[in-house]
């Protein structure tokens, strides 16, 4: 793998911020991330472009989680079973992502991409539209 040049190296710092951005706000950072480290790095095999968007994806969700525990305080019980199966499931990933071809990781990560975002859109105009269908429009003229 050649050496990035520092134009790359600057805009995929910018879409590492835009992702953690994104990912404190709705999540789905990866969603940004993933796209640019394929573009920004395309000599690059499918391992190191995972293992890079996963370092980046580990520390956001380490600081989430230390804030969410001292603010919350959750019982050990309920997120205790929830890691574990987090854990097993990011071995199982990547394992999984280590047997996948170069030429196969790129369409895949396309189609899962747009497949998520495309869920996402659908989510984010549905929700506020069945809200919006339970509410009586009478009573809510009236309340302003």
């Amino acid at each position: 793998m050649t050496d990035p040049s520092t134009t790359t190296l600057l805009l995929l710092g910018l879409a590492g911020l835009s992702a953690g951005f994104v990912d404190a706000v709705v999540g789905g950072g990866g969603l940004v991330q993933l796209p640019a480290l394929l573009l920004g790095l395309p000599s690059a095999s499918p391992v190191q472009i995972l293992a890079t968007n996963k370092i980046s994806a580990i520390c956001g969700t380490t600081v989430s989680s230390a804030t969410y525990y001292r603010r919350i305080k959750p019982d050990p019980r309920t997120f205790g079973p929830l890691m574990g199966c987090a854990f097993v499931g990011s071995i199982g990933g990547a394992l999984i992502g280590s047997h996948i071809s170069d030429s196969a990781f790129d369409p895949i990560v396309a189609i899962a991409s747009a497949a998520l975002l495309t869920a996402a859109a659908l989510a984010a105009s549905y929700v506020p539209a069945r809200r919006a269908a339970r509410v009586n429009p009478i009573a809510a003229l009236k309340t302003d």
